[in-house]
């Protein structure tokens, strides 16, 4: 009875310890998990820098964005997933927010294409807020040797519902001429500050192709 008693004691013993490593053990585990959370979301650790630095999307691999070709196979661009389609006419795409807060367009035609760029620049019930060009001479690009010029204008609806921002990028050789125009819609000031960045990331993902 003796041995009983003490063979049952040492298990109960037994099983406390057993007890105390797994509450250790959890414990340990929601550390690590709440050291993963930053600004409400997960930071995974693939997606630190080797000085623990969070990565860009761009370096990521473009995570959060879906891939639109064009239907004639001009150009290929990226959008926000959370963004819709809702406009495509000629070489012109056109991507909105839910709420239509925001909106990013591309004109990329084939080469210049300067007669439909109308889509890009100032619209009938908007009017000119400023205006700005730079000029700067390429000893290389994708046409060799080259003049580009940017085009970077403000507009605002005559409402006052939105404003709009336009860059007109043209490159300009001896032999041919090529565009590449992007366009950002905004409702107010903290809707062009929240997308900024995202609209940078759509201008750099065009892809054009040439015929």
């Amino acid at each position: 009875m003796m041995k009983m008693i003490k063979f049952n004691i040492h298990n109960e013993k037994n099983l406390k310890k057993g007890i105390l490593i797994l509450l250790i053990f959890f414990v340990l585990l929601f550390i690590i998990f709440l050291t993963r959370i930053d600004g409400g979301g997960y930071v995974e650790e693939n997606n630190l820098d080797e000085n623990g630095v969070e990565l860009s999307d761009d370096e990521l691999g473009s995570d959060g964005y879906k891939e639109f070709t064009h239907q004639d196979g001009n150009f290929r661009i990226e959008y926000l997933e959370e963004f819709r389609v809702s406009e495509v006419s000629g070489d012109f795409a056109k991507f909105s927010s839910k709420d239509s807060r925001v909106k990013f367009a591309v004109y990329s035609p084939l080469w210049f294409g300067d007669e439909n760029v109308y889509v890009i620049y100032i619209q009938p019930n908007e009017r000119l807020l400023g205006s700005e060009v730079s000029e700067d001479q390429l000893e290389q690009s994708e046409i060799g040797p080259a003049r580009r010029m940017i085009v970077r204008q403000r507009y605002i609806d005559k409402q006052n519902s939105y404003e709009r921002s336009i860059v007109d990028t043209q490159l300009h050789s001896d032999s041919s001429s090529t565009r590449k125009a992007f366009s950002f819609e905004y409702a107010s000031q903290e809707d062009y500050q929240e997308y900024l960045d995202e609209f940078e990331h759509f201008q750099r993902s065009l892809v054009q192709f040439a015929d």
